[in-house]
């Protein structure tokens, strides 16, 4: 099912949360090292890569510093609670798996995987390529349009057009 006009491009953020939260069993390596995230994101991904046979793939990633939002907004994401400290190190581990899997890694200092994203999207849109952005964000449906879509994978790899956008939404992309 591959095509060569498209790019896959992976919410790793997205991935590595939802399969920390999602298999809550003790995992580790040998050395304690919790590894349930990484499990999770791989298995996530390689069924991408299975699925899809995708011929260009890119993962993307929050740098994990300060936005350009903080200093328009200092409050932002204030809420938020911290990353727990068991999920922390599977980040380099899921990006280590990455880079051994000679996937690119896009991370940029100021800018969350979601601006990244974005910027990937209008760059496909701009060279006529169709991305894919594989998430289970809702935010990231504001990206649809004809050349993009979201792929939401746990959901039976659900392919979200601009007509599902406005069947889950209520709105058109161009209006979240």
């Amino acid at each position: 099912m591959s095509d060569d006009n498209r790019i896959f491009i992976i919410d790793s953020m997205a991935y590595i949360f939802r399969s920390f939260f999602g298999i809550r069993a003790p995992m580790q390596s040998q050395d304690g090292t919790p590894t349930n995230a990484l499990y999770g994101f791989i298995n996530a991904f390689e069924n991408i890569l299975r699925d899809f046979e995708p011929s260009h793939v890119a993962a993307v990633f929050d740098a994990g510093s300060q936005t350009f939002r903080n200093e328009l907004y200092p409050e932002y994401k204030a809420n938020r609670s911290e990353c727990p400290e068991e999920l922390k190190p599977q980040f380099d581990l899921v990006k280590e798996y990455l880079h051994l899997r000679g996937i690119p890694l896009l991370i940029q200092p100021g800018f969350e995987a979601d601006d990244i994203i974005a910027s990937l999207c209008k760059k496909a849109d701009a060279a006529e390529l169709n991305a894919v952005v594989c998430s289970g964000d809702k935010d990231l449906m504001q990206l649809v349009n004809k050349n993009t879509t979201v792929c939401h994978t746990y959901k039976d790899n659900l392919m979200i057009d601009a007509a599902k956008v406005f069947e889950i939404m209520g709105v058109h992309p161009d209006q979240i």
